[in-house]
């Protein structure tokens, strides 16, 4: 996996490229919870990741909750992946059709899967 941290003002911006598994999830939670902390929003372009196991999943749901509880924002760049795609179908997190949070992260997501 690698990682480029870029700062715009108060956007952090984290590029990743690679597998995003359990073998290098200390190393994106550290990137991604640390730039939380020193901006108000974070994106995140993973255009070029080719792998991803549910660490991923988990350490970005993490990240949505750290953001929602301190008033900031997260954004994945598009495209996306398939790999990453693929993993939060897997996780069920495309399929919540209760939700009716029109910024909801995972419906976002959804909707891009879908070109809507």
């Amino acid at each position: 996996m690698r990682i480029t941290q870029i700062k715009k003002g108060n956007v952090r911006i984290i590029e990743i490229a690679g597998a995003l598994t359990v073998a290098s999830s200390h190393d994106l939670k550290k990137a991604v919870l640390g730039n939380l902390r020193k901006g108000s929003r974070l994106e995140l372009v993973i255009g070029e990741v080719t792998d991803v196991d549910l660490s991923f999943i988990q350490i970005l749901a993490a990240a949505l909750k750290t953001a929602e509880n301190g008033g900031l924002e997260i954004a994945i760049r598009t495209p996306i992946p398939d790999p990453v795609i693929k993993s939060v179908e897997m996780s069920g997190l495309l399929n919540h059709s209760a939700c009716s949070n029109p910024d909801c992260f995972w419906c976002s997501i959804n909707r891009q899967v879908q070109g809507v």
